[in-house]
């Protein structure tokens, strides 16, 4: 019998610019968290690494590239569906774009730690948010 606990790997991006976050409204046809508010997360593909998983998400959801910090901001374990998921969270500026979300998201908004406590109902993400707002 195998010990090994078999889960999803995603990243979070948190693009912070002036003390807000960039907060992206999944959309209503969404297969997952349709609806809710988040920001750049995505499923990390075989054989790329996390921080490229990141700036691929990051630049898929919202035609942005960025700089992220190498080291993660933390990382987290939560659910899609009913499958364990580890999520690696990355805080990053934009380097250049403008932003275009793509079709899985319905709207985005850029708030801060307040505004997105009111709006994402996942607390380890607002704890994440929290802590990328704060850090130097």
């Amino acid at each position: 019998m195998s010990s090994y606990v078999r889960a999803l790997v995603a990243v979070s991006v948190l693009i912070v610019e002036k003390n807000k976050v960039l907060a992206l409204k999944r959309s209503e046809h969404s297969d997952a968290a349709a609806g809710k508010w988040e920001t750049i997360s995505g499923r990390v593909q075989v054989k790329e690494s996390l921080l490229e998983a990141a700036r691929r998400e990051a630049f898929e959801e919202t035609a942005l590239h960025v700089e992220l910090e190498e080291r993660p901001l933390l990382s987290y374990l939560a659910k899609r569906a009913e499958q364990d998921m580890v999520v690696v969270v990355y805080r990053g500026r934009v380097v250049s774009g403008e932003i275009a979300i793509s079709e899985e998201h319905s709207e985005f908004r850029w708030v801060d730690l307040d505004g997105f406590s009111k709006l994402c109902e996942f607390d380890q993400l607002v704890e994440a948010v929290g802590l990328a707002l704060s850090a130097p």
